[in-house]
């Protein structure tokens, strides 16, 4: 008798089991395999049809986009976008559909609609740079914010510096917002990646943008119903009009000020910086505190001057800059080389080549150092640009001019541009003269041709 452990059991395995049970175990794997191979290939149907279907919408919307049923191109696309959240095609057709679709009454809702998708864009640099334009220019024109706008197209160049739409909107923001004077790099950027066509147009509407403002924006004050009321312009209607939809921007209270310093109106001036420059944002933008800074220079108020160029905000360079160092030397530190220093550094913008006061102020500045042939020569200077060049008869007849596109009338240009040093416009105005000569050539073969016998 053989000692077992307690509780076992002998099993035995017969031989008809021992022949039975692989088959069995052989069957319900086939069924397994069968049914799983069947799911594969119901799931690759799905999927199949499901994409078919899905390429349909797209199909469909593409084709309600181009007989313009917006709603039908939304309906599509919602559907399109449950299961593709992120086609960049489809994200910016939504966008427009949201804006032009009929339903679309109330703007700022559906403008607000429309950045939710393109906040959604998700693409390489080209694509999140048109999505970050796209979105500028509806906070900018249908939700009126100039503040979000700005944010957006520097957001935009920060992807893409070289989309000229991108520079042209924002040197029209910086124009209608009073920083023409920090504009021009975005203007020439615009002009320099535009064709010789764009170009011609556009080297015509910077002359309206230094001396007609009114005349280039008059579309667009026509579109947001903005108008002149007696001595004040549209442009200043239209930062009234910002500073009710976007009250919040020190930009826009900083642009208001500076018209009202310009009168001569320094209480108004201040009242209106007073009421943002508690805001952190106000003493971080430079054109604020360039306003603010010259405001109580204007007033007397040099111990508050001094503390606030003490915070002018980095870099502490261009034209801004050194036009308040010059003013800060002069009148608070009576430094009359330093302020010489920072006049001449101010020089070097464009801007200053139409700045009287600030060529008054360093005329005085050279006489302070006995400097007197200098500061007649520039003062005999500013009397004549102001005078004799820039007067209205001389811009009008320029403006009046800007419709042709002969040698004649590029001349004018050249020489107005001359006479302040402003070479940009120059060499811009010299290429449209030679861009017209070759057009001109290029008729004159082709009517000799047309007419030649054959």
């Amino acid at each position: 008798m053989t000692d077992e452990p307690p509780g076992s059991a002998e099993i035995t395995i017969t031989s008809e089991a021992a022949q039975t049970r692989p088959c069995s175990l052989l069957r319900r794997r086939s069924v397994w395999v069968s049914i799983s191979v069947l799911l594969i290939v119901l799931s690759l149907a799905a999927a199949f049809f499901t994409t078919r279907s899905l390429d349909a919408e797209l199909l469909a919307a593409r084709r309600a986009m181009r007989i313009g049923d917006w709603p039908q191109v939304k309906l599509h696309l919602e559907r399109y976008l449950w299961w593709h959240p992120n086609s960049v095609e489809s994200r910016m057709l939504m966008a427009e559909a949201c804006i032009k679709a009929e339903d679309s009454s109330d703007p700022g809702a559906a403008a607000h609609q429309a950045r939710q998708h393109l906040q959604q864009v998700r693409g390489s640099s080209e694509e999140m740079a048109l999505a970050r334009l796209q979105e500028a220019r509806l906070a900018w024109l249908l939700q009126r914010s100039p503040t979000a706008a700005e944010q957006l197209l520097r957001e935009s160049l920060a992807f893409n510096d070289n989309n000229a739409q991108t520079h042209l909107l924002m040197w029209h923001l910086l124009d209608l917002t009073g920083r023409h004077v920090l504009s021009d790099d975005h203007f020439w950027r615009a002009h320099d990646l535009s064709s010789p066509a764009d170009q011609q147009r556009l080297i015509r509407d910077w002359f309206l943008s230094e001396f007609y403002p009114n005349d280039l924006h008059s579309t667009l004050f026509s579109q947001l119903g903005i108008t002149s009321v007696g001595s004040i312009p549209a442009a200043i209607n239209l930062l009234v009009h910002f500073r009710e939809t976007d009250p919040q921007s020190p930009v826009i209270h900083a642009a208001l000020a500076a018209y009202y310093r310009q009168l001569g109106n320094l209480k108004a001036t201040i009242d209106l910086l007073k009421e943002s420059q508690d805001s952190a944002a106000s003493m971080q933008d430079q054109f604020f505190v360039s306003v603010l800074f010259e405001a109580l220079i204007d007033l007397g108020e040099f111990r508050k001057a001094e503390e606030a160029f003490s915070k002018f905000p980095s870099p502490h360079d261009g034209f801004l800059y050194w036009r308040c160092a010059s003013l800060f030397y002069d009148h608070i530190h009576n430094d009359n080389k330093q302020s010489l220093r920072c006049f001449d550094k101010a020089m070097t913008y464009p801007p200053a080549k139409l700045d009287w006061g600030l060529m008054n102020r360093m005329a005085a500045c050279l006489r302070k150092l006995g400097r007197i042939e200098e500061a007649d020569q520039l003062q005999r200077r500013v009397e004549r640009l102001s005078r004799e060049i820039l007067t209205t008869e001389h811009t009008s007849m320029l403006r009046r001019a800007l419709h042709g596109t002969d040698a004649v009338t590029a001349r004018k240009f050249v020489e107005f541009y001359e006479e302040f040093g402003l070479m940009r416009e120059v060499e811009a105005w010299k290429q449209q003269t030679i861009l017209n000569a070759n057009h001109r050539t290029a008729e004159q073969n082709y009517s000799a041709q047309e007419t030649t016998p054959r």
